[in-house]
């Protein structure tokens, strides 16, 4: 059902949080009014046996003995200086009420949000609230949870994904229900995590919170207002038998989690530091190179390599490449190989032709220094590509997770970059508009993704782009379902970034590419692991 005169949004929060995400729905065109009501964390005055418990819970016998000593030594530390409620938050926009309560469930609290007459309500970081307060709203209330619905419910974002060894966090907007974040899912995402962070593994925790779990969860939560708004919200229901509640970590799983991370980096550096096996590879791709019996072992195999940047400051991220390695990829493809366009490889397919030792070389994202850096060194070794842009990140200042983990600062193109690029007869592809995960967006959403990048550049490049590549390309973040809406929209081909070869045959709506990262210590060892490579 659709709301022409706009919802009225009652936003429930117990922190800062609230006032982002008050000011975040206040801007949607299908929202016509935002009350915020606050309250703080803290709702009842703890008792001393209460305060020791709470510290010795979360900071062990060591950590209490510690409080225990400031408090009879200096008595500047006190019980009440653990886990202290963080500063008042910014005042919300000044056409959104803010009403403060000493508890949400308070009698004035329910007094307030019944005469503010809220269609929905939008509960943002608090406590867990009963029935009085979320049935309230004419529609009910939705949640933002940082945490990947049914399997990781309950307190803590991020921490128990870091404990139990996950490679993603998710983060969910549900309906609020009676069990704990149990209600039907609107919306759900999922971002890189780091499973061996250097440094402390709960500092690298409150950064990532902070840089990619509180951003995406207030684009999300939006974006689940809008289509509530729009009458387009599909709410799922969730699996109960996959369901699993978390609760907030003691000392013992915080020493837990720091013993698994360091195990995890001596695992990380026996695998990635295997520079012995490296090497070997390396020499070998030399000899069939010089000797040329690489033709032998790519006979009926075509490569579509994989970048996302070229960038100097960068070395070592996974996806980037340095200046001089960049160059030295180009010397090595076009002295062993055919580098084509991709739509002379498609047309070869089409065709039926051989696909021997054809490479076509293709960027991801649309960084700056696609143009600036990479266009350049192609165009000096006679070389093409085709680069792959997620429309809304072109000539925005974004910060996509994976370089908020870093604490980079992204730089992306402009369209004039885009269109300097088509100019120099480089090829332009789409890749979705927001660089959504295709296996967790589906229907009218993913179709909006899928179809508004190609309409985004043909309005600002003037072409019907016939190139589709997958963001977070891997096998189990491609559907059929959206497949289907690749082929439909008149894309002529779509990419995954899982690797691979292409062979004649080969379906153009499931061509696999071999993405150039730093594991490979030479073009030669690339060269080595492709011939090796099967379909």
């Amino acid at each position: 059902m659709n709301h022409p005169n706009g919802l009225r949004v009652a936003v429930l929060s117990c922190g800062d949080l609230g006032v982002e995400v008050a000011a975040a729905l206040r801007a949607l065109p299908g929202v016509s009014s935002v009350a915020l009501l606050t309250a703080p964390y803290a709702r009842r005055r703890l008792s001393v046996a209460d305060k020791v418990r709470r510290v010795y819970r979360t900071q062990g016998p060591l950590g209490l003995l510690a409080v225990l000593a400031a408090k009879l030594g200096v008595g500047r530390r006190s019980f009440d200086s653990v886990q202290r409620e963080p500063p008042q938050p910014s005042l919300p926009p000044p056409d959104v009420p803010h009403y403060r309560f000493p508890d949400l469930h308070d009698a004035a609290c329910l007094a307030a949000l019944a005469r503010f007459r809220p269609d929905l309500g939008v509960v943002a970081g608090t406590y867990v609230l009963r029935e009085s307060v979320f049935a309230i709203p004419r529609l009910g209330s939705i949640n933002l949870h940082s945490g990947k619905a049914p399997e990781y419910r309950g307190a803590a974002p991020a921490f128990w994904e870091l404990h139990n060894g996950e490679r993603e966090v998710g983060v969910t907007i549900h309906r609020v229900a009676t069990a704990l974040d149990a209600g039907d899912i609107l919306l759900q995402e999922t971002f890189p995590l780091d499973q061996a962070p250097a440094g402390d593994p709960l500092e690298y925790l409150e950064r990532y919170r902070a840089a990619v779990l509180r951003p995406n969860g207030v684009r999300l939560l939006a974006q689940a207002v809008a289509q509530i708004a729009a009458g387009r919200a599909k709410p799922r229901a969730q699996d109960a038998s996959r369901a699993r509640t978390y609760r907030t970590p003691d000392y013992r799983a915080v020493r837990e989690l720091r013993r698994r991370v360091r195990a995890r980096r001596g695992t990380a550096a026996g695998r990635w530091g295997t520079v012995a096996k490296r090497r070997l590879k390396v020499l070998l791709g030399r000899f069939f190179f010089w000797s040329g019996l690489y033709r032998v072992l790519l006979r009926r195999k075509a490569v579509i390599a994989l970048f996302h940047r070229v960038d100097d400051e960068l070395a070592g991220n996974p996806i980037s490449c340095t200046r001089a390695d960049f160059e030295a990829y180009c010397r090595f493809f076009g002295r062993y190989f055919r580098v084509v366009s991709l739509e002379t490889l498609l047309a070869r397919l089409r065709r039926g032709e051989e696909v021997d030792r054809h490479l076509v070389i293709t960027f991801d994202d649309g960084y700056k220094d696609n143009r600036e850096v990479a266009a350049r060194e192609l165009q000096r070794h006679g070389l093409t590509a085709c680069f792959f842009i997620a429309t809304e990140l072109i000539g925005s200042s974004r910060v996509p997770p994976w370089d908020a983990e870093l604490g980079i600062a992204s730089r992306w193109m402009s369209w004039d970059d885009v269109r300097d690029l088509r100019a120099r007869g480089f090829e332009i592809g789409a890749h979705t508009m927001n660089h959504v995960d295709l296996g967790v967006v589906h229907g009218a959403d993913a179709a909006r993704e899928i179809v508004g990048s190609r309409q985004r550049i043909r309005e600002e490049v003037g072409i019907h782009t016939p190139f589709f590549s997958y963001p977070f390309g891997r096998a189990d973040q491609i559907t059929e379902d959206n497949r289907g809406v690749v082929r439909q929209v008149g894309f002529e081909t779509c990419l995954s970034a899982y690797g691979g070869v292409v062979r004649p045959g080969s379906d153009p709506f499931d061509l696999k590419r071999i993405a150039v990262s730093p594991w490979y210590i030479s073009p030669y060892q690339f060269g080595f692991e492709v011939m090796l490579t099967g379909a």
